[in-house]
């Protein structure tokens, strides 16, 4: 394992460990979503973190609830939905109850809604990991990095430790 890798892994367990005591300080769910954003902008380092919960209507509404970084409100302002709507990788995870990535913000096309943020602040990654209750899926994480392929399993990157 490459000094690289190594730091990465690192990073990724002590933001593990860090959402762990999150967890057990948590004085009511809101206040753990918010804590968990605030642990993976701080301890993990990446630029935006935010979570979402998907609406029992007809179209699946993705609702923030919780966000942590830089583009808060635009996080806040973004209209995602399941089932209807431009592709994104927070609708995707949740559709199909598994990690969606967008590798690189500048060229990805389901990162076209990004790519005014990404280009002045240097974000290379978007990764959303699906959040269940027992076999549905509730929400996801979605985090974005700072780099290209930070979650690209191809190159070990964050996806595979981060889905803990």
């Amino acid at each position: 394992m490459d000094d690289g890798a190594l730091a990465r892994s690192n990073r990724v367990l002590r933001t593990l460990g860090a959402g762990h005591r999150a967890l057990l300080r948590a004085a009511d769910e809101q206040g753990l979503l918010e804590s968990i954003c605030n642990v993976l902008v701080e301890d993990g380092r990446y630029p935006i973190a935010w979570i979402a919960y998907v609406e029992n209507d007809a179209a699946g509404a993705i609702r923030p609830v919780a966000c942590a970084g830089r583009e808060g409100a635009f996080v806040s302002a973004t209209r995602l939905s399941r089932d209807a709507g431009p592709p994104s990788v927070t609708s995707e995870a949740i559709r199909a109850g598994r990690v969606a990535i967008g590798r690189d913000a500048g060229s990805d096309p389901v990162l076209d809604r990004w790519r005014t943020h990404t280009d002045r602040d240097g974000n290379g990654a978007i990764g959303a990991f699906p959040l269940r209750i027992d076999d549905t899926i509730v929400g996801s994480v979605t985090l974005v990095a700072a780099h290209a392929n930070a979650f690209d399993e191809a190159t070990r990157g964050d996806s595979g430790l981060l889905q803990e």
